[in-house]
């Protein structure tokens, strides 16, 4: 028998978010997604809910979320499926997929589908880690988009990958937005300097405003990789999306003492698919291979030209590699080389690459590194 203990009582004081906290991001983030979003400490105690959450889980409209733990939302019979979700995720790191309904006022309860992602907040930060909610209500079957001949097992996996990475990619979305708005704050301090030329005051108003460009467009980036991974089939340019993957990933890497090399061509190709699903399968492949090197490497993304209508893209890094028998199993649900790893990420990466009636290759040695070898059907003018 299992038996997990919460602490029960909390103090009512409302603590002053820090200011480093990726949670500061959250209302850009997530205030217009349609799904409702919790995000909560890791006794599942409320610190954010958007608009939509508010919305569906509010009981009335004076309720407030903030400061509520997750648990009143639900009747005490089923809390202890509520701690074995939350413990899977604290203990193992992994995203959980369940239903429970909401309590209402007078009325029958209210069927949820939560997605229960974990985050965890980067060294540097004094921020504890998180855990965030993503509740959709079940009021009919999830209609999924035409173009897709998934089954809802299967659509339920994708969505799960996609906003774990989300989360995870928060952190260091976070960690590089403070770094052009740290320089603003400085240079906008030195126009209080004494005596300062109206030049030098011309030159820092420039840079604070390149700055806080430079913040806006990580955000706006970051943004549209987190909106529903789901798109209508269209032709797309291959240099653009190898060029915001990059702009992506680099931050992560980053962070991850991890030195990342973009090598593009301005060829006009054109793939035809959905963009969503080919940044996320890149993406997974690219934090695959950016956890592969624990004490930091090099990773490359390479655009390695086009033949017979066929674009091959190369993803190399110098990690922990994999033997013979550990390749045959690459793409295979639940194989995973990563102690807190699911598999999930590298078999959504060839289900979406496939289902765009693309081929992934990879070869790897142990000990050296792995190079993941993807094969597009181009079209070679935008139509």
């Amino acid at each position: 028998m299992m038996v997990v203990i919460y602490r029960t009582t909390k103090s009512l004081e409302v603590k002053e978010m820090n200011p480093r906290s990726t949670s500061l991001l959250y209302p850009i983030l997530f205030d217009r997604h349609p799904e409702a979003i919790l995000a909560t400490d890791l006794e599942a105690y409320i610190g954010y809910a958007n608009p939509a959450a508010v919305q569906t889980l509010a009981r009335s409209p004076s309720h407030s979320l903030i400061g509520q733990r997750v648990h009143t939302l639900f009747a005490l019979e089923d809390l202890p499926v509520l701690h074995q979700h939350i413990q899977q995720v604290v203990a193992f790191g992994k995203a959980q997929l369940f239903e429970l309904p909401l309590m209402t006022n007078g009325q029958a309860p209210l069927p949820l589908r939560i997605m229960l992602v974990p985050h965890a907040e980067q060294a540097d930060s004094a921020a504890a880690p998180s855990l965030t909610f993503y509740i959709t209500p079940i009021l009919k079957p999830i209609p999924l988009p035409l173009q897709l001949a998934e089954e809802p097992a299967a659509y339920d996996m994708n969505r799960m990958e996609h906003l774990s990475t989300v989360s995870q990619l928060a952190a260091s979305i976070s960690h590089e937005v403070r770094n052009p708005l740290s320089v603003t704050r400085g240079f906008l301090q030195l126009l209080n300097t004494p005596g300062l030329t109206p030049e030098k005051k011309r030159d820092y108003i420039k840079i604070s405003l390149e700055e806080l460009d430079r913040a806006a467009s990580i955000i706006t980036d970051y943004l549209s990789f987190a909106k529903p991974i789901f798109d209508e089939t269209v032709q797309f340019p291959l240099y653009d999306e190898l060029e915001y993957i990059a702009k992506i990933m680099i931050p992560y890497a980053t962070i991850q003492d991890i030195r990342f090399h973009l090598q593009n061509s301005d060829d006009a190709i054109y793939i035809l698919g959905s963009s969503k699903k080919f940044r996320q399968a890149l993406i997974n492949l690219i934090k695959n291979g950016i956890e592969a090197m624990p004490r930091g490497g090099e990773l490359q993304l390479t655009y390695a030209g086009s033949a017979n209508g066929i674009a091959q893209i190369v993803i190399a890094d110098t990690g922990t590699g994999m033997d013979a028998e550990m390749l045959n199993r690459v793409g295979k649900p639940f194989f995973t080389t990563k102690e807190k790893g699911t598999g999930l990420g590298m078999m959504v990466a060839y289900s979406l690459i496939q289902g765009m009636n693309g081929e992934i290759e990879v070869s790897s040695t142990a000990g050296v590194g792995t190079s993941f070898s993807i094969y597009m059907p181009v079209i070679e003018e935008s139509g």
